[in-house]
This record gives C-alpha cells, sequence and structure tokens, in this order.
C-alpha cells in the first residue's frame, strides 16, 4: 500500500482514492528522486535486448473512467463521464514485459509501473543507436573497398 500511496493517491473520510498513476484521473505529485547508488544493489547485469519488445507497444489515447478504491477492499465507478488520456494498456504491456504489470483481473484491475518505461526506452535507444552505428560502419567500409 506505500507504492500506492506514494503513486498519487490520497486518503480521506475512510476511503483511499488512487488517481492516474494506476486507474484514472489526472495526477499531481511532488517530483521524487529514486534511490539508485551502486552500493544499494547487489546481482546487477545488463538487460537483455528490448527493441523489438518495446516497438511492440503501441501508445494509445482513451477516455478512462475514475474509480475509487476503499480500504475494505470495495471499488466504486465514478458516475463522472471518464476524461481523455494517453498511455499504455497494462494487458499489451504484460505481454512483453510482464514484470512491469500489476495486480489481478480476476480480482480488480491492472496497473503498470511506468515509470519503469522510461528506463527501458533509453536501453532501447542504445541498441538502435549501435545497430545504426554498425549498419553505417558495414556501408563505409563496404564502399571504401570498392
Amino acid at each position: 500500500m506505500i507504492s500506492k500511496l506514494a503513486a498519487g493517491g490520497h486518503y480521506r473520510d475512510g476511503t483511499f482514492k488512487i488517481s492516474d498513476a494506476l486507474y484514472s484521473g489526472p495526477q499531481y505529485a511532488p517530483s521524487y528522486d529514486i534511490w539508485s547508488d551502486a552500493r544499494l544493489k547487489s546481482n546487477v547485469l545488463d538487460h537483455e535486448p528490448l527493441l523489438e519488445a518495446l516497438m511492440s507497444l503501441k501508445v494509445k489515447t482513451f477516455d478512462v473512467k475514475r474509480v475509487l478504491h476503499r480500504h475494505d477492499g470495495t471499488v466504486t465507478m465514478y458516475s463522472d463521464p471518464p476524461t481523455q488520456s494517453v498511455g499504455l494498456l497494462a494487458q499489451d504491456v504484460r505481454k512483453v514485459l510482464p514484470k512491469l504489470v500489476h495486480g489481478d483481473e480476476r480480482n480488480g484491475f491492472l496497473s503498470v509501473n511506468e515509470g519503469k518505461i522510461g528506463v527501458l526506452v533509453l536501453h532501447a535507444l542504445q541498441e538502435f543507436v549501435t545497430e545504426t552505428r554498425q549498419a553505417i560502419k558495414e556501408l563505409q567500409d563496404g564502399h571504401s573497398a570498392h
């Protein structure tokens, strides 16, 4: 529950409302840093290639319903109209990056750790640049051989 609180929810009148971070509505939160010191990490490995997986994800525009989550586990959908948003569908992300998707459709809604997407996009960009540089070098080497 702490991660949900940190993700932009608020507690009022015995209920906990999650905003766009997980389910709906605009979110207003202060910026924050994530501990990333190498001394706090173990089993550090390079990530496997991601370019193709990320290319398969499609950014969508959609109308999203607002949802109220109570501490007792009950969920209520607001009756007001959905709000426009942009992002990814958890079901699509789960197919290619399952570790970023949380929740269980049988018991509630799915969420995506969109904060990790940026780091993965950086990795995919690095892959792309490396592949492009290699292709340019091969073209240059082939051209200079003639």
